[in-house]
């Protein structure tokens, strides 16, 4: 596998659409993970782990949601963890029903992790994505106990700001399952193909973009890495991920990442 990253030549014009987290990032409870006595391990990838799930690459098209995709993918892993099988929450639902008035514009994902909280959140099969500005159907869809597996048997707790310490995100990553992360991006990121993504310092920032993180590794010469779910469709990147350097916060992906437990109902 290329470590050196390779850019198309053609821009495919994704779309990003997460606030700028100078907008939102205070609003939220602050770490409260200690780092682990135990070094994670040097590579963890849970595509290739049988005991793990991890949802499939969405492709948000035209519609700028990556604050809310990114969650409800974040959740559908976590959860698929909890439950022992494949659970794929509807990204739809979080647009449709938080906010009505911007639905496909950049939001905050503080309100889809609050959304979390309370509603009842249905799969990807009972509430189909369509990329387009839709009400709210909750109250119109059946919705029986096998398609609210959150509500019936799991509940999510407070969205919590995780460490910027890529030790502490591993440890969260390996025991609790992956986790939503804004980054800034230019329009090289647009580009990428394969490799190692780098934020150049010459390109200006054109927005910030929510992505998953699932995983890490390293290469041959000890240069790490995170691996990274998109949401641009399997064609975009690496089938739909993308590598990003680890442990200097490239493109500030360290410093804004989220995440919630999700917790057995008693």
């Amino acid at each position: 596998m290329e470590d050196k990253p390779k850019y198309r030549t053609i821009n495919p014009k994704n779309s990003i659409g997460t606030k700028d987290p100078v907008q939102w990032l205070s609003s939220v409870q602050g770490p409260l993970l200690a780092i682990d006595s135990v070094p994670p391990p040097k590579t963890f990838d849970p595509r290739f782990d049988k005991t793990r799930s991890v949802s499939p690459i969405r492709d948000q098209g035209r519609c700028r949601s990556s604050w809310a995709v990114s969650v409800a993918d974040v959740i559908s892993d976590r959860l698929s963890l909890k439950m022992n099988r494949n659970i794929t929450l509807s990204a739809q639902q979080f647009i449709d029903c938080i906010d009505e008035k911007s639905q496909c514009a950049p939001g905050n994902p503080v309100n889809a992790w609050n959304y979390a909280k309370t509603a009842k959140l249905m799969s990807e099969k009972s509430y189909p994505w369509t990329g387009l500005n839709n009400k709210c159907q909750v109250s119109t869809k059946q919705c029986q106990d096998e398609n609210c597996h959150l509500n019936k048997l799991y509940s999510v707790d407070s969205v919590v700001h995780l460490p910027s310490s890529h030790v502490d995100l591993m440890n969260e990553i390996l025991y609790e399952g992956s986790i939503q992360a804004t980054m800034r991006v230019n329009k090289k990121f647009s580009l990428y193909e394969s490799g190692i993504h780098e934020c150049l310092k010459s390109l200006p920032t054109i927005g910030y973009h929510s992505v998953r993180i699932v995983g890490w590794s390293e290469t041959k010469n000890n240069k790490q890495y995170w691996i990274a779910a998109n949401s641009w469709g399997t064609n975009w990147g690496e089938n739909g991920y993308f590598r990003i350097t680890k442990g200097t916060n490239e493109c500030d992906i360290e410093s804004h990442a989220l995440a919630a437990n999700i917790r057995e109902k008693e």
